[in-house]
């Protein structure tokens, strides 16, 4: 059930590993700035504060890549989003919840980012659900 946006059935098919890795390869380079520069991070810390401000408990975690994906981009990449994800953690006072990696050596991945939509990944969306439920308990 996808509530806010419509998934079309090639969401659903699997990729093998040498599409992925073809995918990988054709994603553009791009420069991530560090969090003090990066807009992105900056809205993101700044929305963060509102809602704390508000009283509203805010949940974050890191989405799932394929195991090829770390192997294939660049190493600044992987730094550049650990600084930003340090920073987060520390400047938020939010704790997050690391799945980038949890799920990168199953083999049901429509892209290099992106599980495939169907029964075969509800394991993804029950994890949630127990991070969600847990946030709540406490």
């Amino acid at each position: 059930n996808t509530p806010f946006f419509t998934y079309h059935e090639t969401d659903r098919i699997s990729m093998n590993e040498k599409e992925i890795e073809i995918q990988i390869k054709e994603l553009p380079l791009t420069v991530i700035n560090p969090p003090q520069k990066n807009k992105n991070v900056i809205a993101l810390k700044r929305t963060i504060d509102i809602l704390q401000e508000n009283n509203i408990q805010v949940i974050i975690f890191t989405t799932p890549y394929n195991k090829l994906f770390y192997e294939i981009s660049p190493n600044y990449d992987q730094k550049a989003f650990n600084v930003i994800v340090e920073d987060l953690s520390k400047s938020s006072n939010t704790k997050i919840n690391f799945l980038h990696g949890k799920y990168n050596n199953t083999e049901i991945w429509h892209a290099h980012d992106h599980l495939v939509v169907n029964e075969n990944t509800t394991f993804y969306s029950k994890d949630i659900a127990k991070i969600i439920l847990n946030e709540l308990d406490k």
